[in-house]
């Protein structure tokens, strides 16, 4: 099965050094392709993974730069943009799915750190009054009877909630963000 394993680095690349590099270490049949000055892909078959994944550091050290690969199905965007995510975050030869998955963990884990900030300073008892409000079906009569607490109380709560987070949650697309945020606090 043919592979394409896109490779950057750090400086330009010489063509020929490089081209004896890869032969030095792998036999079978390939194809370089240079994309720019630092930037390319090979072609070659699943053995040349097994090959080019331990043969990354002596060709780090032979050619005196940073050269990262991402082994992918095809040359298309999404595996340009792993070849930079991998270049810029990680290191050595990496497979498309590894740098997929890295990549989406920690958009995720900054996004959601983001999201639980902004509610880090509000009090507790205004995000379990803000909740009951979505668990009932933004209707407030049913969400105090939901906290035991007088109808006053809730409705006083619930703005005190909309005036410190600036989130007016009897608006659907506030409400469904203050959702989000409650689903990120349980990930």
């Amino acid at each position: 099965m043919i592979k394409y394993f896109l490779f950057a680095s750090e400086h330009y690349i010489d063509k020929k050094t490089f081209a004896n590099i890869i032969a030095s270490f792998y036999v079978g049949e390939y194809e370089i392709v240079y994309t720019g000055e630092n930037e390319g892909y090979v072609v070659a078959d699943e053995k040349f993974a097994l090959s080019v994944g331990e043969a990354v550091p002596t060709i780090n050290s032979d050619l005196g730069t940073k050269l990262v690969f991402v082994c992918t199905h095809a040359f298309n965007q999404v595996s340009t943009n792993a070849l930079y995510y991998s270049y810029q975050n990680m290191q050595g030869f990496n497979y498309l799915s590894d740098v997929v998955l890295e990549q989406l963990f920690v958009t995720f884990a900054v996004t959601k750190n983001t999201v639980i900030s902004e509610f880090k300073a509000i009090p507790h008892e205004l995000i379990l009054t803000a909740q009951a409000y979505l668990k009932a079906g933004l209707n407030a009569k049913a969400a105090s009877e939901m906290l035991y607490i007088h109808r006053n109380t809730f409705n006083y709560r619930l703005n005190k909630f909309i005036v410190l987070t600036k989130l007016d949650i009897r608006d659907y697309w506030h409400a469904f963000y203050f959702n989000l945020y409650l689903k990120l606090l349980n990930k």
